[in-house]
């Protein structure tokens, strides 16, 4: 039996202001994790970004590849429940060239939860980005959007290519 691989059936990344914000109390807060255990510049109050993909492949192909996808973007998982995925925030900015005018700020400290459930007859991802920690006195406001939004983006590109 061969196996067709995953082909892009449609995904958004929605860039709206949602009424979740980072101060809402829920699974993500800083860990106490070396120098998440706490936010040095305060706690973020920014919307969350929602991630939303839908993939041709199946929910067992798409959970097979599901991690892989995560951690080729750096991300390490934390244990949680089968088809719900949260990250371990993330402190440093991802080495990328287009980040580089930013990357002089500190990063504002994101963390990811995403759940892959069925829509149709393909898998779905569901899910955002939050930023838990403000970036710095001197950053400009949008710097925390900045991150949600290329972690977001990060994440639906890679998901496409991992059927």
């Amino acid at each position: 039996m061969t196996r067709k691989p995953a082909r892009l059936i449609g995904f958004t990344v929605l860039l709206l202001a949602c009424a979740r914000s980072s101060s809402t109390p829920g699974h993500f807060a800083p860990q106490q994790e070396g120098s998440l255990s706490r936010c040095a510049f305060g706690a973020a109050h920014a919307p969350i970004v929602p991630v939303m993909i839908t993939l041709s492949s199946d929910i067992r192909q798409a959970t097979l590849n599901f991690q892989d996808a995560l951690t080729s973007l750096g991300y390490r998982l934390e244990p949680t429940v089968p088809a719900v995925w949260h990250t371990v925030p993330r402190d440093s900015w991802p080495a990328a060239a287009e980040l580089a005018p930013y990357q002089s700020y500190p990063y504002p400290v994101t963390a990811v939860e995403l759940v892959l459930t069925m829509k149709d007859d393909s898998a779905a991802v569901i899910g955002f980005v939050r930023a838990l920690c403000l970036s710095g006195p001197r950053a400009p406001d949008s710097i925390v959007r900045i991150a949600q939004t290329y972690e977001a983006h990060s994440i639906v590109v890679a998901l496409s290519r991992h059927p």
